[in-house]
């Protein structure tokens, strides 16, 4: 009996040491990753980000310093490539050229009243530029 059971305890012991040298991950469409234990510092469960709205229109808040429309100016959905503009200038047109383009010397902020996003979608909403992506 003490042979049958030292047997089983050295064969629980190295079944335990191997079976958790890694874990999987089964994704949503269908992939799996594994990952070492020892390459995985934490894990963190977060919820998810879940647009809001304003002025009928839906942002996601990426952490940086302004919220970002879930959609382009002029788009209804995601995927969607949405309108056309020039910098500075809040309606389409059919051609764009450096003749009917109306800053030469292309500002880097725009007034509300001549930024695409304000204008089209409503309220303070602006178009994105390099200080509002930081």
């Amino acid at each position: 009996m003490k042979k049958a059971l030292l047997i089983f305890s050295i064969i629980f012991c190295v079944m335990t040491t191997f079976a958790q040298s890694s874990f999987y991950v089964y994704k949503t469409d269908g992939s799996t990753t594994e990952y070492l234990i020892n390459d995985v510092d934490s894990i963190s469960f977060v919820a998810p980000i879940l647009p809001d709205s304003y002025n009928g229109h839906e942002y996601v808040d990426l952490g940086l310093s302004v919220k970002w429309a879930t959609c382009n100016v002029g788009a209804t959905k995601p995927e969607e490539y949405g309108n056309y503009y020039a910098w500075g200038e809040t309606t389409t047109k059919s051609s764009y050229a450096e003749s009917n383009y109306t800053y030469s010397n292309s500002p880097t902020t725009l007034p509300l009243n001549k930024d695409a996003a304000s204008v089209n979608m409503g309220g303070s909403l602006a178009n994105a530029n390099q200080s509002r992506t930081r």
